[in-house]
């Protein structure tokens, strides 16, 4: 089943924004990035530490690069028990980072 997009390509790099989530994120946050028109060329993987949780210092490291391009993160996703390694992402370092970079949680 295809989806309309809600935002075009061109649109996301004019908005300059990225979802970041760890590589260990599930298969289905592709599926939303496509539903919700966003696209996967804007969801940008995060390497895992040897437990398979998202590292934080390269989450850092991404978001800067991002912002040395103008660009911003539009969300950071953090996993609660991924379904291949039930891996839990440090979920209180990531709303850290969230907070320092003005997004809210929900």
């Amino acid at each position: 089943m295809r989806y309309d997009k809600l935002y075009s390509a061109e649109m996301l790099n004019i908005l300059k924004r990225e979802f970041l989530v760890s590589e260990r994120g599930h298969y289905s946050l592709r599926k939303v990035a496509d539903v919700l028109g966003i696209g996967c060329d804007h969801l940008l993987r995060i390497s895992v530490d040897a437990a398979d949780r998202i590292r934080i210092d390269a989450l850092r490291a991404a978001v800067r690069d991002l912002q040395r391009r103008n660009i911003g993160p539009m969300t950071i996703v953090g996993m609660a028990g991924t379904t291949e390694m039930g891996a839990i992402d440090p979920l209180d370092a990531l709303a850290d980072v969230a907070r320092v970079l003005s997004l809210r949680r929900r």
